[in-house]
């Protein structure tokens, strides 16, 4: 038979792991309701449960580049915790090493970036994501929600199309598009960019938002509403 099935209602313990090497790492997959190959396309599917999900996993240890680490440390090499990726659904096509996630789909990047979206799809020879469908990025201490996301893993690089909003417990940022710049620590928001901060407005083309220094760059015709003068 060209297809192979594991039925999770004949066995309901089963795992499947898969190792696939790529210049993104050994990839090591956990199926807890089973899987498909089809040997003549060369395409794996496993099979999850909301409750119950497929487990992608895998670890990197290059650096950034000429950029920096989260503490702004330009020596600094990346997080050797594994990236974890968790779905119901997820497709490998072994051909083009290219993998497609769906429904409840949590991507884990490291320690202080996660992301949750509806579809998710990874070309690894490129180790370029797209993520679409009611995407949340939480970085720090930071929420930012847009309607697609496209990230560069191996530069740490993640761009969030709008409508673009970035909320902290002090803070509200919105704008058309907003790149997280992970080697930097910063964020840089454009297309009527909007900062909010006790209920005082700032509104620039593009605004630039430091997380090491929590300072705001305005770049063009800057607008201002001031309502609430700190004490």
């Amino acid at each position: 038979m060209k297809r192979i099935f594991w039925s999770a209602l004949f066995i309901t313990t089963l795992f499947l792991y898969f190792g696939i090497s790529s210049a993104a790492g050994q990839l090591e997959i956990k199926a807890p309701h089973g899987g498909e190959y089809d040997l003549a396309q060369n395409v794996m599917k496993y099979h999850g449960t909301v409750s119950r999900l497929v487990e992608a996993r895998w670890k990197e240890s290059s650096n950034f580049g000429e950029g920096a680490s989260v503490q702004g440390d330009k020596s600094a090499k990346k997080s050797s915790s594994p990236k974890i990726l968790k779905a119901v659904d997820l497709v490998i096509n072994l051909k083009r090493n290219y993998l497609v996630a769906s429904k409840n789909v949590v991507f884990l990047y490291d320690e202080s970036t996660s992301a949750t979206c509806n579809n998710l799809e990874w070309d690894r020879p490129a180790d370029f994501m797209k993520l679409s469908g009611r995407v949340v990025i939480k970085y720090l201490d930071w929420v930012i929600k847009g309607s697609r996301v496209e990230g560069e893993l191996g530069k740490g690089f993640f761009t969030v199309y709008g409508p673009v909003e970035a909320v902290n417990p002090a803070n509200t940022i919105r704008g058309d598009k907003l790149i997280l710049d992970r080697p930097n620590n910063k964020g840089v928001i454009s297309g009527e960019a909007v900062l909010i901060r006790d209920q005082n407005e700032m509104t620039a083309p593009e605004i630039t938002y430091s997380f090491d220094t929590h300072q705001v760059l305005a770049s063009g015709t800057v607008k201002t509403k001031i309502i609430n003068v700190a004490k």
